[in-house]
C-alpha cells in the first residue's frame, strides 16, 4: 500500500487541466475579502458546505475560494501533524492490507479530515479504501473532492516559471501535483523567497523542475515563531539538539525523533557541516548518511540555513534559524511534517 501511486488524482485532474488552459493567481486580499461575507456566494460556510457533501457543480471561482480562503480559517495549518495521522501512516507501511486496515484507513481518515479537509493524500487513501470495501457512494463522493482541490490549483498556473507558479496552501501539495501531472521528483528543492523549486526526474517533456509559490505556508511559520536577523558568526559552532517539539506514534518516526534528542548539529568555520549522535538507530544512521559529506550556508533575510554543496545548490536540508522566549529552535521543513528541534550552543 505504501508504494501506491496516485493513479485516481491523476485521472481525475489531468483532464480538467488540459481543459483550462487560462491561468491565475490567486488573489488572497479579495479572496479573504469574499469569504467573509455572508451575501457572497463565496461565504466560506457555503463553500465548506458544498465541499463536504461533494458538490461537483461547484464553479471554478468557488473552487479557488474554498481552497486559498481555507488559509484564513482557524484550522489551517501549514503542514498536516496529527497522531490519527502517524496510525494512519503506520497502517500504510504493511506490505498487505485486510479488511480492518482498510476501515481504520477510513476511520482514521475521516478523524484527520475534519481538521486538514483538504489533505489529498487521505483523500486517495480513502478512495482506495471506500474501493476495496464497497462503498461505492463514498468513493465516488471523495473522487469529487480529490477534483475539487486539484482543479484550484491546477487553474493558478503551470509551474514552468515563477510568474506561472503553481499556487498551494500546504508544502505536501508540491509533491502531489508531480505525481498528479505525470512526474518524478528529482530529489533537489530550492526556496527562491516565496517560491519552492522542486526538481524532476528525466522526462520526455525535458522540463527540469517545477515552481510552487508557498507563501500561506511561509506566512503561518512567520506566526508561529518570531524572528530576528543573526549573522552567520553566531551559528559557528556546536548546537546539542535537548528537545524535539513533535512527538509521533509512529513507530519509525518516534524511534527517529528519540534518537535525535541525543544529538549534535556542527556548523564550522570553514562552512563545513557534520551531524553526530549517540543513537545508532536505523533512522539515525541513515540520516547521517544522507548528511553525508556537506557544507552549510547561511541566508540571513530568511533566517534559513542550507545544507548540502554548490553542486547540488545545498539542497539536501534546510534549517530555519528562529527564537522564540529566549529560546532557540532549527525547523526543518519536509513534505509532510516539520521537525522543530530546541538547541543549546555548547
Amino acid at each position: 500500500m505504501k508504494n501506491t501511486f496516485l493513479l485516481i488524482l491523476t485521472f481525475l485532474s489531468i483532464i480538467s487541466f488540459a481543459q483550462d488552459p487560462e491561468f491565475r493567481k490567486p488573489n488572497y486580499d479579495e479572496i479573504k475579502k469574499e469569504i467573509k461575507d455572508a451575501n457572497s456566494v463565496y461565504y466560506y460556510p457555503k463553500l465548506k458546505q458544498k465541499f463536504d457533501s461533494a458538490d461537483f457543480t461547484m464553479s471554478m471561482e468557488e473552487k479557488r475560494h474554498l481552497y486559498y480562503g481555507f488559509v484564513f480559517q482557524d484550522d489551517y495549518s501549514a503542514e498536516y501533524t496529527s497522531k490519527n495521522r502517524d496510525k494512519f501512516i503506520e497502517i500504510l507501511q504493511k506490505k498487505e492490507l485486510n479488511e480492518i486496515d482498510y476501515d481504520q484507513i477510513i476511520s482514521y481518515g475521516d478523524s484527520i479530515l475534519k481538521t486538514s479537509p483538504f489533505d489529498l493524500r487521505v483523500l486517495n487513501y480513502q478512495n482506495i479504501a471506500f474501493d476495496k470495501r464497497g462503498i461505492t457512494n463514498r468513493m465516488i463522493s471523495s473522487s469529487s473532492q480529490i477534483r475539487i482541490i486539484t482543479n484550484a490549483i491546477l487553474s493558478s498556473g503551470d509551474g514552468l516559471t515563477k510568474e506561472s507558479a503553481f499556487y498551494v496552501t500546504t508544502i505536501s501539495h508540491e509533491y502531489d501535483i508531480l505525481n498528479i501531472i505525470g512526474f518524478e521528483f528529482g530529489g533537489s528543492q530550492s526556496l527562491i523567497k516565496t517560491y519552492d523549486y522542486l526538481t524532476v526526474k528525466e522526462n520526455e517533456d525535458k522540463i527540469k523542475g517545477l515552481y510552487f509559490d508557498i507563501s500561506p505556508s511561509l506566512a503561518k511559520l512567520d506566526i508561529n515563531f518570531s524572528t530576528e536577523t543573526f549573522k552567520k558568526e553566531d551559528l559557528i559552532g556546536t548546537w546539542k539538539i535537548i528537545n524535539v517539539l513533535e512527538k509521533s506514534q509512529n513507530k519509525y518516526l518516534a524511534e527517529l525523533i528519540k534518537g535525535f534528542e541525543v544529538s549534535s548539529l556542527i556548523f564550522n568555520q570553514d562552512n563545513t557541516f557534520h551531524f553526530k549522535s549517540t543513537n545508532k538507530s536505523r533512522g539515525i544512521l541513515e540520516f547521517t548518511k544522507m548528511m553525508g559529506t556537506s557544507n552549510w550556508i547561511y541566508d540571513p533575510n530568511k533566517n534559513l540555513i542550507k545544507i548540502g554543496t554548490k553542486k547540488d545548490h545545498y539542497s539536501v536540508m534546510g534549517f530555519k534559524f528562529v527564537q522564540k522566549e529566549g529560546k532557540t529552535f532549527f525547523v526543518i521543513e519536509d513534505t509532510d511534517m516539520k521537525l522543530t528541534f530546541e538547541v543549546q550552543k555548547t
